[in-house]
């Protein structure tokens, strides 16, 4: 499977940090579980996504962090680069205890279609993101 997909991905997800390293680590018959799902969605992370899994990752040689690093080069991985946060909603996520990240999540799904679902493997940011009324789908990590 080719990690730069023609396929029409109609199917719009936002991926945290976690589901998108968990995704890029993984694989079913030789082929990572980040590119059966590219093969169906369009994925989408926010920059602070990017900064914890791919340029973090890439400082420590990690494997899963250039195989994502090569699929956002070929463009099959957008990077949203929303700067704009909710002046209202800020203080309460950062009350409830969720990280930049997490936040950033939250701020990016808002701004999507009303479809795209925030993919995660945080118990926090599954909760907050169904209070808001999004539409979180929860990756458990333990396969």
């Amino acid at each position: 499977m080719s990690i730069k997909m023609i396929r029409k991905r109609s199917f719009q997800t936002l991926f945290d940090s976690g589901a998108l390293i968990t995704a890029a680590k993984f694989s079913v018959e030789g082929v990572l579980v980040v590119d059966y799902i590219l093969k169906y969605c369009r994925l989408n992370i926010p920059a602070e996504v990017k900064r914890e899994t791919v340029d973090s990752g890439l400082l420590f040689d990690y494997q899963d962090a250039k195989e994502l690093e090569r699929r956002i080069s070929f463009g099959s991985i957008s990077v949203l680069d929303y700067t704009s946060r909710d002046v209202n909603l800020e203080p309460v996520l950062t009350s409830l205890g969720l990280e930049n990240a997490d936040r950033a999540m939250i701020h990016a799904c808002k701004l999507m279609p009303k479809q795209t679902k925030l993919v995660t493997d945080d118990h926090r940011l599954f909760v907050c993101a169904t209070r808001l009324g999004l539409s979180p789908i929860f990756l458990v990590d333990l396969v």
